[in-house]
């Protein structure tokens, strides 16, 4: 899982966007952006493969279904950007903390991960004093257990609940755009 990061006058960063399997990091460059607009730091460990931009754009001009793709892609990516801006704005930091550790889980296919609440705390914008706290809400809840920068899901259905709806607003409209495809299903459409 990648975060792009906006780094305040003062130092201070916050998660503007995630990106997780769904999607990748520099996608922009295969519709012609020059450059990327924030800077991407990986938060949880994950396999992934790099192609240049050149390469991706020569791709996205020579096929339809490639360009039809990352326009798709950037779409998703836009409407998880609007939906971080109000989730921001709207929900409490325990709720933003449930999404982002639900949505480690899935970036990654494991309950355990190596997270430091100084990293959470980045990436939500707030002390890490403040992600303590909520880190200990959900661990009485027995929702997550931590120890030394690893944290873990202890009931992933529980921890769903806690988490604001965003999660699922960005879910759906991920099922709209890039639906999920069986490969027996893009074998035949490639076919």
């Amino acid at each position: 899982m990648v975060s792009y990061v906006t780094v305040m006058e003062d130092g201070a960063s916050i998660e503007s966007l995630t990106i997780g399997p769904d999607s990748a990091v520099g996608l922009m460059g295969g519709v012609g952006a020059p450059r990327s607009l924030r800077q991407a730091i990986m938060h949880v460990e994950g396999d992934g493969f790099a192609i240049s931009t050149a390469d991706m754009l020569a791709a996205c001009e020579e096929s339809a279904v490639i360009r039809d793709m990352a326009v798709r892609a950037n779409m998703v990516t836009t409407g998880k950007l609007l939906q971080s801006v109000a989730c921001n704005a709207k929900h409490g930091l325990e709720q933003r903390f449930a999404r982002r550790l639900i949505a480690c889980s899935d970036a990654s296919s494991a309950k355990r991960f190596a997270l430091t609440q100084e990293q959470i705390a980045d990436t939500l914008g707030v002390r890490r004093t403040s992600v303590t706290a909520a880190a200990r809400t959900l661990r009485n809840e027995g929702l997550i257990a931590y120890r030394h920068g690893r944290i873990w899901v202890e009931n992933a259905a529980g921890l769903e609940a806690r988490a604001c709806e965003c999660r699922a607003a960005i879910r759906s409209e991920l099922d709209v755009l890039l639906p999920r495809r069986q490969p027996s299903e893009l074998r035949a459409k490639a076919g």
